[in-house]
This record gives C-alpha cells, structure tokens and sequence, in this order.
C-alpha cells in the first residue's frame, strides 16, 4: 500500500497497482490487495503488513472488473471470519 503517495517496501514486491485494499481479520495483520496488473486484469494479493513478502492468490483467477476482485475478497472475509 502507499502512504502519502510514497510506495511502501511491500508495494515494491509486488506488480501493478494497488487499487483497494482491506484488513482481513480484526486480530491479525492480514491484509488483501486488489492489484490492477499490466494486462488491465486485477489480482489479489495477500501479506501479513509492511515488511512481510506478499504473494499472489494462485486460487482466485484474474478478475476483468475491479468490482468482481472486491467480491471475492469479501466472501474470502466472510469464510475468514466464520459468518
């Protein structure tokens, strides 16, 4: 993720452009991105915060809308969390 438009570590491991990005647990710092790549599809990546190594959700396949990627990660939350 960037902070005062500055790339952070983090962001600089991982491709495109981070264009949302959500908490996935209230105890634990697991974040979800939803990159946009340069093929204009968006992937999810997952970390644990900044300074950890990211890595790509070989389960989900590249969404074409970043409305779908979003979807997706909310019904990841909603398994995360058991509801």
């Amino acid at each position: 993720m960037t902070r005062n438009s500055v790339a952070t570590p983090t962001d600089l491991l991982m491709p495109g452009t981070c264009v949302w990005a959500v908490r996935m647990h209230p105890l634990y710092d697991a974040v979800c991105e939803v990159r946009e790549v340069s093929n204009g599809r968006f992937e999810l990546y997952h970390h644990y915060g900044e300074g950890s190594i990211p890595w790509r959700d070989d389960t989900a396949s590249p969404a074409l809308r970043k409305e779908d990627a979003i979807e997706t990660v909310r019904t990841y939350q909603k398994a995360f969390l058991g509801n």
